[in-house]
């Protein structure tokens, strides 16, 4: 690497470098442990609940409109 590549470099790249050095079986074991709950606002909830209901109900119409169209 050139010496003004080495300027450009963030925290993260660190981090790849340490994850490329991991053996596979490693890798695997290390990417595999879930990662823990985002904790949202509660405007977020809220929205995210919203947004549930509301394909719920698109769900439900478009199953109604396919019964009474398979009645006609």
């Amino acid at each position: 690497m050139t010496p003004t590549s080495h300027h450009h470099r963030t925290e993260a790249h660190a981090d790849d470098e340490l994850i490329e050095g991991l053996e596979p079986d490693q890798l695997v074991a290390n990417m595999s442990k879930p990662l823990p709950r985002m904790q949202l606002s509660r405007g977020w909830t809220v929205f995210f609940w919203a947004l549930r209901l509301f394909v719920l109900l698109l769900t439900a119409m478009v199953v109604a409109v396919f019964v009474v169209d398979l009645r006609s």
